[in-house]
């Protein structure tokens, strides 16, 4: 059962940062990356129309955000996604 609702959302940035990190588990540990793969799926099924893309709006948002900002690029154009979409 999906406990997506209105109020939930997921970073396509999001996605990619737990594929990175099934990759690199895959590495260490492959016995463990089916579980993790079936996570991922899950995910995507159950915000299939709940994922934040990366626009030209967001490219622009994240843009003005960075000049004072020391954070990664990642974490920074997740940030510009959420001012994008509120």
């Amino acid at each position: 059962m999906s406990t997506v609702d209105d109020r939930h959302c997921i970073s396509v940035l999001s996605l990619g940062e737990i594929r990175n990190g099934i990759e690199i588990l895959r590495r260490k540990s492959p016995d463990q990356c089916p579980a993790f793969e079936s996570w991922l799926n899950k995910i995507r099924t159950d915000y299939h129309q709940k994922i934040i893309p990366i626009s030209e709006e967001i490219v622009d948002e994240w843009g003005k955000l960075m000049p004072p900002q020391t954070m990664p690029v990642t974490d920074s154009l997740i940030v510009a996604q959420h001012w994008n979409t509120v």
